[in-house]
């Protein structure tokens, strides 16, 4: 049978069970609220300090002291120490407990106890210290205020250090955690932060000693300067008003806030709202153009009028507008996607008013196995033939479908193609290509800068020879730098070219680019919607594995769907915006397709004649957002 003694097992010093550690530091939680700096306690001293205890308290018949430090300059490792003594009849008994201990288990739990706490020394490894047998350990425990059973139930497994800790300890305490980063500490009463500075931190990546929903309670913690990301926790301020620099210098558009915010009450200096009340910004602590109200709205739910850089137009009393989040009678405009010739011959037999994607990464699904090889050899250091090969399959696959389309609109995606698929279809492998691991090519920020310049530069020649504007779309957008450096390469191209004519698109089909939409709206010059990867994002569901379920928009994606919507109306109300993907060509969507506000939507090439029909009939109503109507909507989607 176990006894005491194999449970409080000691090794150099220490005890060795964990839960003890943390049981100490516990001990330290529920007093600590009752502690005083430099509390007298006449009958303990330090060695060559006095009797002055820098935190404590007197009882009855003794004291408690303790402290919470570094346990060096150097380290982030938390030390917490904690003192008990009696002095009955005459009797002095004193135990000093230490455990390095976070409760996260980040760093080692650690116990040690000291004998006669009167003439503690720091050198605890001198004659001061002792293993204490187990009984004084429980009798030490029972004086901090827990009960001799429950730290034996501890010591045994049958409790844990923080479920005793809530047995005994006030309400207001017992849901108390705290962890330590850096140097920097953070509290928590339950799941809401009480102490600590988060300005800087990042939502996402925090490690929070808890699961579900963070709330940052403003009144108490700073939160100046936090980075929410894209907020799959669901991250939430409170008493935001409480704390003038609560929000300041932040970007909020994720930010869970239900409170309407006073610009009277908070400097709101840099800072960038969601889909937020603001109130009172005749009376803003910062210059109104300094704050970013682009999606920010009034009491009555109107958001307010700004420039492009989301400041508001009228410095004194801005005015407001309603945002349309759904078409008023708007003639929704028929596009096909084409990737060679004969699709794009179909999509004009059938009545298509433009070809809203040419998926240029087809070139390599349909082309012969030598030019795909010669490309792939790429990455095997044989650039120059490789974007030769890319130059002539991309002007043969574009030039063939502009002289199809004539005027009519073309919008060209750049590369978007998954590496392994045409590596399987090259029959090469990633030896033959020296190679280690597939490179990432999703998107355009996964593609060699020399790759797209090549195939930028023939389409720079195309738009030349036959005078059309070109309409060039950049894909998988992760971060509103990865379009910025895009579109600085294609503009790049086009003064080489002296092209003038030039429009360049954000596709917004990802869980990174959607809380950003409206800052990708200020700088695309059209917007389109992807619903195969946004589907795929949030769903799980593949596009290839024919299921009935990817191919009708579910209530998530058609949420995110008004959402991205919204967010770049928001901003640019009258930018054009398309939706593309397999969804188009589904019956079941056309109600909930007809009833956003799109420009146009792009289908297959054999859809185009029944979908302009539908359109032709419908007769969407006006909606215009109104308080309430909003949702906060979670992002978190599983991933391919």
């Amino acid at each position: 049978m176990e006894t005491l003694d194999n449970i409080f097992e000691y090794e150099n010093g220490h005890v060795k069970n964990q839960e003890l550690g943390k049981l100490i530091s516990y001990a330290y939680d529920l007093h600590v609220n009752s502690f005083s700096r430099y509390t007298s306690i006449p009958t303990f001293k330090f060695v060559n300090v006095g009797s002055i205890i820098m935190s404590g308290k007197k009882t009855n018949d003794g004291g408690i002291y303790g402290w919470r430090i570094y346990r060096d300059h150097s380290s982030a490792v938390v030390l917490t120490q904690i003192g008990v003594f009696t002095h009955k009849d005459g009797v002095l008994k004193s135990y000093f407990l230490e455990t390095d201990n976070d409760k996260n288990d980040t760093s080692s739990c650690r116990t040690k106890l000291i004998e006669d706490g009167r003439y503690f020394d720091y050198d605890t490894s001198g004659s001061y210290s002792r293993n204490v047998p187990t009984s004084e350990f429980i009798e030490a425990m029972v004086m901090l205020g827990f009960q001799e059973e429950d730290v034996i139930a501890v010591a045994t497994g049958k409790l844990t250090a923080k479920e005793l800790f809530q047995k005994i300890a006030p309400d207001d305490i017992k849901n108390i955690t705290w962890i330590d980063i850096g140097r920097r500490k953070y509290v928590f009463d339950g799941n809401v932060a009480i102490s600590g500075s988060f300005g800087g931190i990042t939502v996402d990546k925090f490690p929070f000693p808890f699961e579900g929903q963070p709330i940052f309670d403003c009144s108490k913690v700073s939160t100046w300067y936090m980075n929410f990301g894209d907020n799959k926790r669901r991250a939430k301020l409170i008493n935001v008003n409480a704390n003038r620099d609560s929000i300041r210098d932040t970007d909020l558009r994720a930010a869970i806030i239900e409170e309407p915010i006073y610009l009277s009450s908070v400097d709101a200096t840099d800072t960038i709202f969601g889909h937020h009340t603001v109130l009172c910004p005749e009376h803003s602590i910062a210059p109104l153009k300094k704050v970013n109200l682009a999606l920010a709205v009034d009491s009555e739910g109107k958001k307010y009028v700004t420039d492009s850089n989301g400041h508001v137009l009228d410095d004194w009393f801005p005015e407001t507008e309603d945002v349309m989040v759904t078409n008023s009678n708007k003639s929704i405009r028929v596009l096909a996607n084409a990737d060679n010739e004969e699709m794009a011959k179909m999509a004009f037999k059938n009545g298509a008013e433009g070809i809203g994607l040419v998926r240029t990464e087809n070139i390599f699904s349909s082309c012969n196995r030598d030019d795909l090889e010669t490309f792939l050899r790429y990455y095997d250091y044989e650039e120059e033939e490789s974007l030769e090969v890319l130059k002539r399959l991309t002007r043969n696959q574009i030039e063939r479908i502009l002289l199809i389309a004539s005027d009519s609109k073309v919008i060209i995606r750049l590369l978007d193609f998954k590496f392994a698929e045409f590596l399987a279809l090259s029959h090469l492998s990633l030896d033959d290509l020296y190679l280690s691991e597939i490179p990432d090519t999703r998107g355009t920020n996964g593609l060699d800068r020399d790759i797209l310049s090549a195939q930028v530069g023939v389409l720079m020649e195309l738009a030349l020879k036959y005078d059309i504007e070109l309409n060039i779309l950049i894909p998988m957008i992760n971060t509103v730098s990865d379009f910025k450096y895009l579109k600085k390469l294609i503009l790049e191209q086009a003064k080489k070219y002296s092209v003038s004519r030039i429009r360049i698109g954000a596709m917004i089909e990802n869980l990174h680019s959607i809380h950003y939409a409206d800052e990708l709206a200020r700088l695309a010059d059209f917007i389109s919607i992807g619903t195969n990867d946004l589907t795929e994002s949030v769903t799980g569901l593949s596009r290839y594995s024919g299921s009935l379920d990817f191919q009708i928009l579910s209530d998530k994606v058609k949420e995110i769907v008004e959402e991205i919507i919204f967010r770049v109306r928001a901003v640019k109300s009258d930018i054009e915006i398309g939706i593309c993907g397999e969804h188009t060509n589904n019956p079941t969507n056309l109600e909930f397709l007809t009833g956003i506000n799109i420009d146009y939507v792009t289908c297959s090439p054999t859809y185009v004649n029944f979908l302009k029909e539908v359109l032709h009939h419908e007769h969407p109503k006006e909606k215009i957002l109104q308080k309430g109507d909003r949702k906060d909507l979670d992002y978190e989607g599983k991933s391919n």
